[in-house]
């Protein structure tokens, strides 16, 4: 049996920002990458959110290919002619069995 399988590998990339932010920013998507934003709170004379990193998720998508040996059931059937009987025509007619 020789089936497609698919295979999904995931990259992540932290990417430094720190840049100070007024509010925590929504996770994204640009193409194939999806983008998560990590905040830091940082206490100065006042609470602000510090963007501290993003994580970068791409997904790649390959297919391989696993061939496997599988049994399967198996059935035979032998077919005889048989020569026909010498009274079959008469005995049919006759009721005779």
């Amino acid at each position: 049996m020789d089936e497609p399988l698919l295979h999904e590998d995931v990259q992540v990339e932290r990417v430094a920002i720190n840049q100070p932010v007024t509010a925590a920013p929504q996770v994204r998507q640009e193409g194939d990458t999806l983008i998560i934003p990590v905040v830091d709170e940082v206490l100065v004379v006042e609470k602000r959110l510090i963007l501290k990193e993003e994580l970068r998720i791409t997904r790649r998508h390959t297919t391989v290919r696993d061939p496997q040996t599988v049994t399967l059931q198996r059935e035979d059937v032998i077919v005889e002619h048989l020569p026909p009987k010498e009274n079959a025509d008469r005995d049919v007619g006759s009721g005779i069995k």
